[in-house]
């Protein structure tokens, strides 16, 4: 949570992730990695992560305002192709 206050939202997402391979079903991580990611920029990330987040926390209500917002932004990208998906 710090580390996105400050705005090292790549430090943050790291810290998350590794929490996350240690307990993967941590609603905070998951939460504080889709801040992080949001803060990158990296939206449709952010909107898995919340989707994990509400499936461990279904009333978290941060969560699920966070949702709304990032769910506008992914709306404004273009449609990925299977072909962007798969190429990673």
């Amino acid at each position: 949570m710090a580390l996105n206050s400050i705005g090292e939202h790549a430090r943050a997402e790291a810290d998350c992730k590794y929490i996350l391979s240690k307990d993967s079903k941590n609603g905070k991580a998951f939460f504080q990695r889709a801040l992080a990611r949001k803060g990158l920029g990296r939206w449709r990330e952010a909107e898995a992560d919340l989707r994990e987040c509400l499936k461990v926390q279904s009333g978290n209500e941060s969560a699920k305002k966070l949702m709304a917002v990032v769910k506008a932004e992914v709306a404004k990208l273009p449609k990925q192709s299977m072909k962007d998906v798969m190429d990673f």
